[in-house]
């Protein structure tokens, strides 16, 4: 099947993702990472990370999804807010923050890594689009939140948009 992908992560395809040793604050955790999307575009990515036990700090350069799998995790934001994260659970971590992770045994997480894109590219990329839509077939360009909009999305609830 072309549209569907499928992986087995219960291989050994995991690769080790080292945390750097001045960001450890407490025992010697191990990381591994399986990456396993990258967006066309190379913005996104798409990943199974674990760790072992142990505290250190993190750097968060691009927005992050997580969702727990399997384990726990304790994330301290810089203000001293705690969130403890555990299978099933999943939490957004802004791009650019720094926060402490610590870990009494082992977490494993589905992560999904979205580079920020500056506002006036997101802007001609979102111009460029609808340019495209119009000359494929003058496709309506409606405002969002307008009622049509909200009729339309309600008649197709992906989000999928037809020419008028």
């Amino acid at each position: 099947m072309d549209g569907i992908r499928t992986l087995d992560f219960t291989g050994g395809a995991a690769v080790d993702s080292p945390i750097r040793p001045e960001w450890v604050v407490e025992g010697d955790p191990v990381a591994r990472i399986h990456e396993w999307t990258i967006s066309s575009d190379l913005l996104s990515t798409t990943a199974i990370w674990s760790c072992t036990a142990g505290t250190f700090r993190w750097f968060s350069a691009t927005e992050e999804l997580i969702h727990i799998l399997e384990g726990a995790v304790v994330v301290t934001d810089l203000s001293g807010q705690e969130v403890e994260l555990t299978p099933g659970r999943a939490a957004v971590l802004t791009a650019g923050q720094w926060t402490t992770w610590t870990i009494d045994d082992h977490v494993k997480k589905h992560a999904v890594w979205k580079t920020a894109v500056p506002t006036p590219v997101r802007l001609f990329w979102r111009a460029l689009s609808a340019l495209r839509r119009i000359a494929r077939g003058g496709a309506r360009i409606v405002r969002r939140g307008s009622t049509s909009d909200a009729q339309s999305a309600a008649a197709d609830p992906f989000g999928t948009r037809t020419a008028a």
